[in-house]
C-alpha cells in the first residue's frame, strides 16, 4: 500500500515455498522444494493480486540457487532441472494470471558457469541456460530479464584476469559472455525482449 500510494513499483523476489505448495514429503521450512501445481496456483494468486489492486511489480523467484551453499538456503534442497523448473512454473503462472506482468529470471550466482558448464538436464546434457531459454520458449514463460550477479576479487582489481583463470572475478569479460550467449540464444529463440539485470553488483569480495 505504501509503495502504490508513493507511486513506486516494487521489485518482489519470491524467495522460498509457503507451507501449502510444498512438495509431498518435505517438512524443512520456507526451503521446501515446491509441489509445481500448487506452486503455480501460488504464483498465479500473487500476479492476480497485484492486477485486481493496480500495483505493477516486478517478480523474481529464487535467489543464487544454482549457487551450491549448503543447506541453508531454499533452492539449495533442488538439484538444477528442479529450480529451473521452479522458475520457469512461476514466470509462465505470472504471465497467465496477467500478461503484462514483468518477469526477472532467478539471479544466478556465477553466470560461467550457468552459460559453459554441461550438466545433465532434462534427460540430455546441455548447460542450464541453453536448458533454461529452451524450456521458457517451449512453455510459453519467456522471461522479460535475466538476472545475474557479479562480486569482484578481494583487491579490487575488476580486469585483472582478463586473459588468464577463469574470467570469473572480471567484470568486462562476464558481461561479454553474457551479451555473446544472448547473441548465440537469439539465433533460436525469440529473446529480443529479455534484458540483462545485473541485480547484485559488488566490486570487491571480502
Amino acid at each position: 500500500d505504501a509503495c502504490k500510494k508513493s507511486g513506486v513499483s516494487p521489485y518482489l523476489a519470491a524467495g522460498g515455498t509457503p507451507a501449502y505448495a510444498t512438495k509431498e514429503g518435505d517438512d524443512l521450512d520456507f526451503r521446501n522444494v515446491p509441489d509445481p501445481k500448487r506452486y503455480y496456483e501460488f504464483c498465479y494468486n500473487v500476479a492476480d493480486y497485484l492486477k485486481r489492486n493496480g500495483i505493477y511489480a516486478t517478480l523474481e523467484t529464487w535467489n543464487e540457487p544454482e549457487g551450491g551453499f549448503g543447506a541453508n538456503l531454499p533452492a539449495d534442497q533442488m538439484m538444477p532441472g528442479e529450480w529451473i523448473n521452479a522458475v520457469i512454473t512461476a514466470a509462465k503462472a505470472y504471465y497467465d494470471a496477467n500478461e503484462f506482468s514483468s518477469v526477472v529470471s532467478a539471479g544466478i550466482a556465477r553466470p560461467l558457469k550457468f552459460i559453459n558448464e554441461p550438466a545433465t538436464l532434462g534427460g540430455e546434457t546441455t548447460t542450464g541456460w541453453d536448458y533454461f531459454f529452451g524450456t521458457s520458449a517451449a512453455r510459453g514463460a519467456m522471461p522479460d530479464g535475466f538476472s545475474w550477479h557479479f562480486y569482484g576479487p578481494s583487491d579490487g582489481d575488476l580486469e585483472g584476469d582478463y586473459t588468464s583463470g577463469t574470467g570469473e572475478n572480471n567484470f568486462t569479460y562476464q558481461i561479454n559472455e553474457v551479451r555473446k550467449a544472448f547473441e548465440r540464444t537469439a539465433k533460436t529463440y525469440d529473446v529480443r525482449k529479455v534484458q540483462q539485470h545485473l541485480t547484485e553488483y559488488h566490486p570487491v569480495s571480502n
